[in-house]
């Protein structure tokens, strides 16, 4: 099944990420989250095909998720499947490493220290998002 954002981010921020879910889905935005919606057989498998089948990836950039091979992955897959990314930044990690060089251009909202008082920009931006992405 299709849904129009991937929510990319570390197993550390998972509070963070159910309630950027949570904000994006209660205006009308479906999301895929890994904790909620991976089942136990092949979790790559189904994150592959949930990133291949998204139109945007929210990701939520941290000191664990910089670090983060999954995340890594994960981006890395978005941008080769041409995925527009945007990056929530929740605290103050500088972008650096190979997520540098995927993520240098893409938009951003930096939302540390607190991320809620982001969300109506996060919702803003990611329809932006996915309607440009209605239209490819």
């Amino acid at each position: 099944m299709a849904h129009d954002v991937y929510i990319c981010y570390d197993e550390r921020d998972l509070e963070v990420a159910k309630n950027v879910c949570d904000a994006l889905e209660s205006n009308g935005l479906e999301c895929w989250l890994k904790n909620r919606d991976a089942g136990v057989k092949n979790i790559v498998n189904e994150i592959m095909d949930a990133i291949k089948k998204s139109k945007v990836m929210v990701l939520l950039y941290s000191k664990d998720s910089k670090n983060s091979n999954f995340v890594n992955n994960e981006v890395d897959i978005a941008f080769a499947q041409k995925r527009s990314i945007l990056v929530f930044q929740i605290d103050d990690s500088k972008l650096e490493g190979g997520l540098e060089f995927f993520l240098r251009n893409k938009p951003r909202i930096e939302a540390y220290p607190n991320p809620e008082e982001k969300f109506d920009d996060l919702v803003n931006d990611t329809k932006k998002l996915v309607k440009e992405q209605r239209r490819v």
